[in-house]
């Protein structure tokens, strides 16, 4: 049986995203993230304490905050199977759900999203994903084009294609959410709508398009809002944020107003929340 070492950390949850980040170029097993917790699991090629070392370097060249927390010898086992047994749907609103594929048959709703996740990578039921979802049922125009940046499970992807998007270009820089997106896209049968791609937000070439999902933390939302307003070169385009604690929220507006931005609606679920922005026209710059 295949051994593996868990390492966790206490990580803000608003900095884990960095922190995956950080790591992508590691040679780790996934990644499990819960609130103010970061668990990574390597192959016991190296020791614990040498894999702490190795991983704490790579956090200290983003300047992120951490404690540890311990390490532990896990084994190899079905995953997925251990997932199945307690993964529920997850509703949005009367029309969508958020499926495991193991139970589409027994979920009746107008817009179904079908997810099997690998071991590293959530299945919906955090916040930001449910206020992402809500907004974006509202406003996705038949024949429209998206991009979803940092895609994960491709969920907001492909709800954007149900909803009527013409196109999405959807990225995410962790292999292994390339690999489950694309299994994700092909399950849900929306190949011909949906482009995956293996691309870092902060250097992805990003084509014209009518609208953004950006579900990331607050750093990386801020360090590319002047490229996402370039993308939406059309007056009027959607940009959708969320991964942004309540806290946060205002400095966000402020810095999306100064990239010509308009705030449209905001949502708020537990310390989460998540904006629509409209891009301007030339004659509402200043």
């Amino acid at each position: 049986m295949k051994e593996f070492l868990r390492l966790c950390w206490q990580i803000p949850e608003e900095h884990q995203d960095m922190a995956a980040g950080a790591l992508c170029e590691l040679d780790l097993m996934g990644i499990d993230q819960s609130f103010d917790e970061f668990c990574v699991n390597f192959e016991a090629a190296r020791s614990a304490s040498e894999w702490r070392r190795i991983s704490e370097a790579h956090f200290a060249g983003f300047n992120l905050p951490y404690i540890w927390r311990g390490s532990e010898r896990i084994f190899d086992r079905n995953w997925n199977e251990e997932w199945e047994r307690g993964v529920q749907p997850v509703r949005i609103n009367e029309r969508i759900m958020i499926v495991p594929e193991h139970l589409n048959s027994q979920v009746d709703a107008p817009i179904k999203v079908l997810i099997s996740p690998k071991m590293s990578f959530g299945t919906g039921h955090h916040a930001t994903t449910r206020l992402m979802a809500a907004l974006l049922e509202t406003i996705v125009r038949p024949g429209s084009s998206w991009v979803d940046a940092g895609a994960g499970t491709g969920v907001l992807a492909i709800l954007a294609v149900r909803l009527g998007a013409r196109s999405v270009l959807a990225f995410d820089n962790d292999e292994w959410a390339v690999a489950n997106l694309k299994e994700n896209i092909s399950r849900n049968n929306v190949e011909h709508s949906v482009q995956e791609l293996a691309a870092d937000v902060n250097t992805v070439d990003l084509p014209a398009v009518d609208g953004i999902t950006a579900n990331l933390h607050r750093n990386l939302l801020l360090d590319n809002l002047a490229r996402f307003r370039e993308a939406l070169s059309a007056a009027e385009g959607n940009l959708l944020v969320s991964g942004i604690l309540h806290y946060d929220a205002d400095d966000v507006v402020r810095a999306a107003t100064g990239q010509h931005f308009a705030l449209i609606e905001s949502a708020r679920e537990d310390e989460w929340s998540a904006m629509r922005f409209q891009a301007l026209s030339a004659s509402g710059r200043s």
